[in-house]
């Protein structure tokens, strides 16, 4: 479906691919100056271009998108299963109404994907997702809880940057995550609990970029945390890394590699 394809359709409300429907791409554009409230997969896209809904900054455009929905079987009653593979760089940047966010069959979400997106409260991601690019989430304001697949290896640099009412983040069992972006989750000033569900892939080594959680003033805990040495046996999948304080520490899985520190932007800063 090439750029412009429905620009100006003022009456369109609701776009949907069937289940017996594939398209391959949908360009940038396509539903520019339009009133489109729900994009709905139950049947295949391959890949979606940047600034579908067309700019936000353009005053000749307002977006009023406000569900994203890719079928997923047992999740808001859906009995199929859609698919969108691909999310390229800002497609859905600046869709400040989208609160509805339920994603099947994708693997890589581009960078600022949905930055500005600020109705998200939750977001549905597939097993199949494999990387969240830079500053894909970035200032979703409204953003209250995460769970990272197992299949994905990379949380890019801002990813989820300045997520203000972020509260938790789960990563999956047996997760191939080898990567946390550079100021990932700073400024998610409520975050308390980053939680690791369970092992790692052995093979795996997870990098930590500079500032990943600086300015989470809430953190009380990144896999375990205790008040004092004596009050935990440490389990061998996990490694402690010491507090200023030496009675306290963070635990976090042996498979981290590194720890970013550099421009004396620390991790944990603040």
């Amino acid at each position: 479906i090439e750029n412009f394809a429905f620009a100006d359709c003022r009456l369109l409300s609701n776009f949907h691919v069937d289940v017996d429907g594939s398209i391959t791409l949908l360009q940038k554009n396509t539903f520019f100056g339009t009133n489109l409230k729900e994009l709905r997969i139950s049947g295949s896209i391959k890949e979606v271009e940047s600034y579908v809904m067309g700019d936000s900054l353009d005053d000749d455009n307002k977006i009023t998108l406000e569900i994203l929905r890719v079928d997923h079987q047992g999740v808001d009653g859906a009995t199929e299963n859609g698919s969108l593979e691909g999310i390229q760089d800002n497609a859905f940047r600046g869709c400040k109404e989208l609160s509805t966010l339920v994603l099947n069959g994708t693997k890589k979400i581009g960078i600022s994907a949905f930055e500005n997106c600020q109705k998200i409260k939750e977001v549905v991601f597939p097993v199949s997702l494999e990387n969240i690019e830079d500053s894909a989430f970035k200032y979703c304001s409204a953003l209250e809880s995460v769970r990272i697949p197992a299949a994905v290896n990379k949380l890019g640099e801002d990813a989820f940057f300045n997520n203000a009412q972020l509260k938790t983040v789960t990563i999956e069992q047996n997760s191939n995550l080898v990567s946390i972006g550079a100021s990932a989750f700073r400024g998610c000033t409520r975050l308390t609990d980053f939680t690791f569900g369970g092992d790692m892939q052995p093979s795996t080594e997870l990098t930590i970029g500079d500032g990943a959680f600086a300015e989470c003033g809430s953190l009380e805990r990144i896999g375990q945390l205790a008040s004092s040495a004596s009050q935990m046996n440490i389990h061998p999948n996990f490694k402690k890394i010491v507090d200023a304080d030496p009675n306290n520490f963070y635990l976090l899985p042996q498979n981290v590699k590194s720890l970013g520190a550099a421009n004396g932007i620390g991790v944990f800063s603040n």
